[in-house]
């Protein structure tokens, strides 16, 4: 996410992340498990608007879909 030339998520076709949205925090434990995600809009440089989340409990980023 810090690097100087940008953010890649997908591929090299979409260019890195133009701007970031967010987050939005879900969180709770209402499912079997207690959830903590941010959820994030990415603007790609040269494709579409990402929806992502980042997984506090598993530390890792998600795909969650495309917007558009």
């Amino acid at each position: 996410r810090h690097d100087p030339d940008g953010w890649m998520l997908r591929d090299f076709a979409d260019g890195p992340v133009s701007r970031l949205t967010g987050p939005f925090v879900l969180s709770g434990g209402w499912w079997h498990t207690e959830i903590q995600r941010d959820y994030y809009l990415a603007e790609m440089a040269r494709g579409p608007l990402l929806w992502v989340f980042y997984d506090r409990r598993r530390r890792r980023w998600y795909l969650q879909g495309e917007i558009g």
